[in-house]
Formats: structure tokens, C-alpha cells, sequence
């Protein structure tokens, strides 16, 4: 009997970031600088986040009718589950206090989907008929090195700005 696994996520972290960030904007940032759109397993989750980053970026504020109409625009509102889904994400967060609680897991879980999806390959090419195990081995320590890069480097700040942004905005060192 094969048992089918889902891949790993968490469907309610991932709506208390997007709730969050409605409760408290400003808790944007807290979450540019802890996951990107693609940590997101939701596609959904990830267009909304994307869209609130724009948002930000654009300095208009992030409420419920501003991203309706940046969807909109982006002609995703109805994909995304419209109105209904926006306010209930709105209403899904009593408080942003959790916010990078629910990155630092929602990052974790994409650097296990991530894990999972290099390690699948390998272990298909572990299969193969041949006399060589070592380059086998050696892609097998990359791909775990590169992740444990990701892991490392989750645990930094990272500006939530690009330079064109902080030119735009007048910013200076």
C-alpha cells in the first residue's frame, strides 16, 4: 500500500501573516524581512502577500479595499476567492503579535518542501545503473549545503528594500 504524503505546510500560519499585516501594516516589513512570497504554499497566500508587498512599496496602505483594487488590477481578485476571502483573512488574526512566529515557520516549512523536492530527484537518480556513487553524493551535500545557506540566513535582518526603493524614497546612508 503506498501512502500519498503532502507536501509540509500550514495553512493557518499562512493566513495569520496576511491577517496580521491587515490588523497592523506596518508588520509588513517584519515579514519582508523573514519570508518571500515564494515561502508561501498557497498560491492564493502567495498573491495576496505579493500584492500587499506592491502595496507597501507604492506607499498606499493595505487594507482591504486598496488590495481588492491592486487585484483587481492585477486581474487576480476573483482567482485569489474575492471579496469573502480577503475580509475573512482581514478578520482571521485577533492580534500581530505572532507575526514572526508564523514567518519563521512558514520559511521553515518551504526550506523542508524545498529539502524534499532536491532529495526526491536524487533519490531518483540513486536508481540509475552506474559505478559512480560519489557525484551521486556529492550533489546530495550541495543541495543540503545550499539549504543549510537558506536556514543560516533566515535568521538575519534582511532590508525590505531594494536600493531603486530606497532611491525613489530619498534614503541615504
Amino acid at each position: 500500500m503506498n501512502d500519498i504524503k503532502m507536501a509540509p505546510f500550514s495553512n493557518e500560519s499562512e493566513s495569520s501573516i496576511i491577517g496580521s499585516i491587515f490588523r497592523e501594516p506596518d508588520r509588513i516589513h517584519e515579514a519582508m524581512s523573514l519570508i518571500d512570497p515564494e515561502d508561501l504554499f498557497s498560491r492564493d497566500m502567495r498573491i495576496i502577500y505579493s500584492a500587499m508587498i506592491k502595496l507597501k512599496r507604492k506607499d498606499q496602505p493595505i487594507d482591504l479595499i486598496t488590495l481588492a483594487d491592486e487585484l483587481k488590477n492585477q486581474n487576480k481578485f476573483d482567482d485569489v476567492g474575492g471579496v469573502y476571502k480577503l475580509s475573512t483573512l482581514e478578520d482571521y488574526t485577533p492580534t500581530a503579535t505572532a507575526i514572526a512566529f508564523h514567518c519563521r515557520k512558514v520559511r521553515a516549512l518551504a526550506i523542508k518542501r524545498k529539502f524534499i523536492d532536491k532529495m526526491e530527484g536524487i533519490v531518483n537518480t540513486a536508481f540509475e545503473v552506474n559505478d559512480d556513487a560519489s557525484t551521486l553524493l556529492d550533489e546530495a551535500h550541495s543541495s543540503v549545503f545550499q539549504l543549510m545557506g537558506e536556514v543560516d540566513s533566515n535568521s538575519k535582518t534582511v532590508d525590505v528594500y531594494s536600493p531603486e526603493d530606497m532611491a525613489v524614497r530619498g534614503y541615504k546612508n
